[in-house]
């Protein structure tokens, strides 16, 4: 049987307290990486945070130029059709600019709506026109309409949309709903030959 002499014993436990000075170094060395980490992540949160208020800074800016835009179309063709009280060679008598209304915690709201005696115009004004927005004027628009000014039930509805600039595409969908099409052509209004439909 082989025995382990003195200086056996000795040189173990030296390459033992080696390996556990390497372990510690090591322990350090991952204590340290572990911090830097930690560090960069603060640090990249940090700018994420700053980007994130940047970013939210910037869509408050364009959504409020869009914004603008916007009422700056809907005062044109407001102004531009209380003067001549005139859609689709229809006369009306009046023009409210912004109707709203709400009923049972839903609210609607309609840019213009033009009245006589026998037939009511809706007309929506948008900076730019959406091909899909003839459609969704003759469906959502119109039910919206019928059931919150029930007082106009017996009135033929027509509908028009206005922008400051629109695609060919959306002249032609106007078509297909009998939506009249009215966009700015300098200090007028340019009206497309879209054949008006009775809703």
């Amino acid at each position: 049987m082989e025995t382990t002499s003195f200086e056996d014993i000795k040189q173990i436990l030296r390459e033992v307290a080696e390996m556990q000075k390497e372990t510690r170094l090591n322990f350090k060395e991952l204590f340290d990486a572990q911090k830097e980490t930690d560090r960069m992540f603060k640090e990249t949160d940090l700018r994420h945070q700053k980007l994130e208020q940047s970013i939210d800074k910037l869509c408050k800016q364009v959504g409020n130029v869009d914004t603008n835009i916007g009422y700056a179309a809907e005062t044109y063709f407001q102004t531009a059709l209380d003067k001549s009280l005139t859609f689709g060679n229809i006369h009306f008598d009046q023009v409210f600019p912004n109707l709203k209304t709400s009923h049972k915690g839903v609210s609607c709201e309609f840019d213009i709506v033009m009245v006589n005696h026998e037939a009511v115009a809706i007309i929506e004004v948008k900076h730019r026109i959406h091909p899909s927005f003839p459609e969704e004027m003759a469906t959502r628009k119109v039910a919206q309409f019928r059931t919150f000014f029930p007082l106009y039930k017996n009135h033929a509805l027509y509908l028009g949309i206005a922008g400051l600039s629109m695609d060919g595409i959306v002249v032609e969908n106007a078509r297909n709903f009998g939506v009249g099409v009215l966009k700015q052509d300098g200090d007028t209004i340019e009206s497309f030959d879209v054949p008006l439909k009775a809703y």
